[in-house]
């Protein structure tokens, strides 16, 4: 019995990609070659691919919400603290970024709410995480603080995100953008 309940977890809790029933799409290039998806997500994949190959150098970059993989594809690694959700608000980049000043982001990608991931699948539908309730709204915070920007300028955008280049490296204390 608890064999049966912690598989039957794991297949609706913990793989998150897409109800079973949609997954029917193999993803053909970068670093999620192989796996299967829906097709909508396969086409998100995609979508943010297309914007990192914007990224023409080796300088660090920082990705939100939630897309390490992502990181995989840029030549210059990540530029925050971590893959995972990155709060600046809740972190003092500043001493990271003293200690380390090769990692300050050139580069920052914000992708676009609307993509498939990441989400909570229970019972077959498609359910935001809980935990990322204020996400969305941080994101919202972050794309102002980039639109209002002098050091970061928009350097393309589609319906899968912004990429946002900064040209000289500013002063980011405290986790905000200067």
């Amino acid at each position: 019995l608890i064999v049966v309940v912690t598989i039957t977890i794991r297949l609706t809790s913990v793989y998150s990609d897409a109800p079973w029933s949609s997954l029917n799409t193999e993803i053909q290039n970068g670093p999620a070659t192989g796996l299967i998806t829906s097709a909508q997500h396969a086409a998100d994949y995609e979508g943010v691919r297309e914007l990192v190959r914007h990224i023409d150098d080796n300088s660090s970059v920082w990705i939100e919400p939630l897309s390490p993989w992502a990181y995989l594809e840029c030549a210059g690694g990540c530029g925050v603290p971590s893959v995972w959700n990155t709060f600046p608000d809740e972190h003092d980049f500043s001493v990271y970024y003293d200690e380390l000043r090769h990692k300050r982001p050139k580069w920052i990608l914000v992708t676009d709410d609307k993509l498939g991931w990441p989400i909570n699948i229970i019972a077959g539908r498609e359910e935001p995480f809980p935990a990322l309730e204020n996400y969305y709204e941080y994101t919202a915070e972050l794309r102002e603080k980039l639109a209002g920007s002098t050091d970061y300028q928009p350097l393309a955008s589609t319906g899968y995100g912004t990429l946002y280049k900064h040209t000289e490296f500013s002063q980011m204390s405290q986790g905000t953008i200067s």
